[in-house]
């Protein structure tokens, strides 16, 4: 799985964890050694299809619902014709469907986006001529279109979200308003990348932001 405890950095692997030995703790010995789901004989073991991938949170962790062992942060949902869904990790996820590089792809998606997300704050942002913080987030291989994200403070203080994409302007859903401008940093990112996979998105890998590419405003 994903989040399986760190090894030494010796040892090849993707980002928290190294991938043979959750390979191997999650499907050693199939048919034998096997954990949960995989030892159940009416669960399908393959043709299963992921249609989200959820990354729940920095701390947080559910249980693999076909080993049912692995801690998991990043949670692929896998549907099935013949069995109800399950809420998966990357390594049973890509057995499940025949796609190893498939579900690994999916997942490091997500990582780069929370990577970008930790660092969104701390990048350079311009002072408008009204005195607003504003960013401009150029196309990347994963989001074809180009945002300007600005954060208007209000005379009480308080800090909103008004975004442009490609021409279209609009302010966060529900027009609201934080108590930090780092908060609404935050919340403009998220409503311009979710913290999600789905069928519509090509996992490729996000460019990295933190090279200031930005011009106008």
């Amino acid at each position: 799985m994903s989040d399986a405890q760190s090894v030494s950095p010796s040892k090849k692997n993707c980002g928290d964890h190294h991938c043979g030995e959750s390979r191997s703790q999650a499907l050693e010995g199939i048919g034998g050694g096997s954990t949960g789901k995989w030892l159940e004989k009416d669960v399908p073991k393959s043709n299963w299809v992921c249609t989200n991938v959820k990354d729940i949170g920095r701390g947080k962790r559910e249980t693999c619902e076909m080993c049912e062992k692995m801690q998991i942060r990043y949670v692929h949902k896998m549907k099935h014709n013949n069995y109800e869904s399950l809420d998966v990790g990357c390594i049973c996820a890509g057995h499940m469907e025949g796609n190893k590089f498939g579900a690994a792809e999916r997942e490091r998606y997500l990582k780069n986006r929370a990577s970008r997300r930790k660092n969104w704050v701390n990048l350079i942002w311009k002072t408008s001529d009204k005195g607003n913080s504003y960013r401009k987030a150029p196309k990347n291989r994963d989001d074809p279109r180009s945002h300007v994200v600005i954060i208007p403070k209000s005379k009480y203080n308080t800090y909103s979200a008004f975004i442009e994409t490609d021409g279209e302007n609009e302010m966060l859903p529900g027009n609201r308003w934080f108590a930090t401008e780092v908060e609404a940093k935050l919340a403009a990112f998220d409503y311009i990348w979710p913290p999600s996979w789905n069928q519509n998105v090509d996992p490729n890998g996000m460019v990295d932001e933190n090279t200031d590419n930005e011009e106008s405003k």
